[in-house]
């Protein structure tokens, strides 16, 4: 029921605007600033929105979502701003072959496709489901403690809710004491969450939590350098043009210190990384801030340049390939010495990267409008045709 309703939501232009610009907060705040706006005239304002919303056939909710009303870009550099309905509404559902796309944003199903097609991605020591706990394979192990005892004291292990986004819901969970043991607990006692907690109580937690329990990445040095308190990863945007799998674009997110989470959701920063050649834009951003330099670690941008790019991008759309039921998604990888780690696919890549690029898309993601318009047009009037 709830798919349906989403679905008639994505279909319907006047009730998905209704429901964005109810529920968006930034949209609404950027709307009561446009109307004190002096960077462009009130004429000047009506005027481009009503080119965009002419060029796109849909409300131009990008001019105030991404404060384009400040933005002195002529017509074209404009018109690269990508509407969130044309996006998430128009282009994106055609280009995930799936029936309840949702269930694949489940990191236990995700875990479980990753395991069949043979996806490099972090171990997973245990999924919890309905009050019940597998080991990574999927079978019921022979006593809860086989799960507990794989957490040694020098690593960290992350339990992700199964419907987690934004790196929200994750805890940390770590022996009490360090030790190269496999047993290196104190009277049988761990950390959650930086906090002790004797294994009953950890059992009982776990009788409510559905996800999965992820051995921590140890990520390669160039990325701990940037901010060795979090997991700093990048988030790749895949696409099928028709002919092959193309990389539209990659950030990289960061965490700040003492965080170990790095989205930009929670705190964190993300900086745009060029597709081609792996090197670093000269400016971050966080939700409220643009950096230079990490504003923990005092790493500069400008000049940094990812080692073994090609090898990368390489391994990403080897992945993306495995997935032909989805011509675009986003990925969410982490860069250890051994290669890429997938942490996740998303189906919403996120349109927020616009503002980490500080320009539009469209290009990017080869979308054309006007092309899109005259496709679906002869689609209709061939389905037309055949009712008749």
């Amino acid at each position: 029921m709830l798919d349906q309703i989403k679905d008639f939501i994505r279909k319907n232009e006047v009730v998905y605007n209704l429901w964005f610009h109810l529920t968006s907060r930034e949209y609404k705040k950027n709307r009561h600033d446009m109307f004190s706006c002096h960077v462009k005239t009130k004429s000047v304002i009506l005027k481009e929105m009503d080119m965009l919303r002419r060029y796109w056939g849909c409300e131009p909710d990008q001019y105030i979502l991404y404060r384009l009303f400040e933005k002195k870009q002529n017509e074209d550099e404009l018109k690269n701003w990508i509407p969130p309905y044309y996006f998430y509404a128009q282009w994106l559902p055609p280009r995930q072959k799936v029936k309840n796309r949702d269930k694949y944003s489940d990191k236990i199903t995700q875990h479980k496709l990753f395991s069949e097609r043979i996806c490099p991605e972090p171990q997973v020591i245990a999924i919890f489901k309905n009050g019940y706990v597998y080991d990574g394979s999927g079978k019921v192990p022979e006593s809860y403690l086989n799960i507990l005892d794989q957490l040694s004291g020098k690593e960290k292990f992350f339990l992700k809710p199964s419907n987690g986004r934004g790196g929200k819901g994750i805890h940390i969970l770590e022996a009490a004491a360090e030790s190269d043991s496999a047993y290196a607990r104190i009277n049988d006692k761990f950390k959650l969450d930086g906090e002790i907690v004797p294994a009953n109580l950890l059992k009982e937690k776990f009788k409510n939590f559905t996800g999965i329990l992820q051995k921590g990445v140890h990520q390669r040095a160039d990325m701990a350098e940037l901010n060795p308190d979090s997991l700093n990863t990048f988030r790749f945007v895949t696409y099928y043009d028709g002919k092959n799998r193309k990389i539209a674009v990659v950030t990289l997110r960061m965490g700040r210190k003492g965080s170990a989470v790095d989205n930009v959701d929670s705190g964190g920063l993300a900086v745009l990384i060029n597709a081609a050649d792996g090197s670093f834009a000269d400016t971050a951003y966080s939700s409220a801030e643009a950096f230079k330099a990490h504003p923990d670690t005092g790493c500069v941008f400008s000049g940094r340049k990812i080692k073994d790019w090609k090898k990368i991008c390489a391994a990403v759309l080897e992945t993306s390939e495995k997935f032909k039921e989805f011509e675009a998604l986003g990925w969410d990888i982490a860069l250890t010495d051994e290669g890429i780690k997938i942490l996740e696919f998303n189906l919403r890549p996120g349109l927020g990267i616009q503002v980490t690029a500080n320009r539009g898309l469209r290009k990017e993601f080869g979308i054309d409008p006007e092309k899109d318009y005259k496709s679906n047009s002869k689609q209709n009037m061939h389905k037309l045709g055949e009712k008749h």
